[in-house]
């Protein structure tokens, strides 16, 4: 299986670097997710919009029989480093 170089966001390496700085672990976010940045009243409340894979209580990731994927739920967290703010991850 070929290795992923990139998303629709910017370089794999980069946006994983942007989403941990951001306190979002990568490895729950899928590769496919669309990833925003919603404005808010503030600079201070702007909110990362991104597509989460949900884990049971044991941490394993819950199966959707409907899809055969993992369960996903739309996730907003606090924007704590803008994308302007890590140069690799301007796509973001």
């Amino acid at each position: 299986m070929p290795r992923l170089e990139g998303t629709g966001h910017g370089p794999v390496g980069a946006v994983a670097d942007w989403l941990r700085a951001n306190g979002i672990d990568p490895i729950d976010v899928p590769v496919d997710s669309r990833i925003s940045i919603e404005p808010g009243v503030s600079a201070d409340d702007r909110r990362i919009r991104y597509t989460d894979l949900l884990r049971n209580e044991l941490g394993h990731l819950r199966h959707d029989p409907a899809t055969d994927r993992g369960c996903r739920s739309p996730s907003p967290t606090a924007l704590g480093r803008s994308a302007s703010d890590h140069a690799d991850a301007s796509a973001v």
